[in-house]
C-alpha cells in the first residue's frame, strides 16, 4: 500500500496529514509561525510509513512560498529524503482555462480536482 505525507501550507496555517493508499489518516493544523511544530508533526507522521510497505513520498502544496520553503528545507535536512512541491516538481492535475491575469491558488485548484474526482463530472 502506498504512503503519502501531504503538507498544505496556507496563508496562516499549515495542514499535515498522511495517506495509506486512498485513505486519509491524522490531519494536524498548525499556525505558520510555529515551523518547529510543523516539522515535528511531519516527522511523527512520516513514521507511519512503516505501516505501509516502508516506502513513501512527501508532497507540499502551498499558497505561501516563504513558509513552504522553510518547511521544505528543514524537513529535507531532518528526514534526508526528496520532497516534491506542487507547481514546481508536480503539476496540479487540472486545466487552467482562466483569464490571463487570474492566478488561482493551488488550494483552489486542488479542491476543484478533488471535487471532480469525487463526483466524476464538472459542476
Amino acid at each position: 500500500m502506498s504512503f503519502l505525507l501531504a503538507i498544505s501550507v496556507g496563508n496562516t496555517r499549515t495542514a499535515v496529514g498522511h495517506f495509506h493508499g486512498d485513505d486519509l489518516h491524522v490531519v494536524q493544523h498548525i499556525v505558520n509561525g510555529d515551523i518547529g511544530a510543523v516539522i515535528t508533526a511531519a516527522v511523527e507522521q512520516w513514521g507511519h510509513k512503516l505501516e505501509s510497505d516502508g516506502d513513501g513520498e512527501i508532497v507540499i502544496a502551498s499558497v505561501n512560498d516563504a513558509v513552504a520553503s522553510a518547511i521544505e528545507t528543514k524537513l529535507a535536512a531532518e528526514l534526508h529524503t526528496d520532497i516534491w512541491r506542487l507547481g514546481r516538481d508536480l503539476e496540479v492535475p487540472i486545466g487552467r482555462c482562466i483569464d490571463e491575469d487570474a492566478t488561482p491558488g493551488q488550494d483552489r485548484l486542488l479542491a476543484a480536482a478533488a471535487a471532480y474526482a469525487a463526483v466524476k463530472q464538472a459542476v
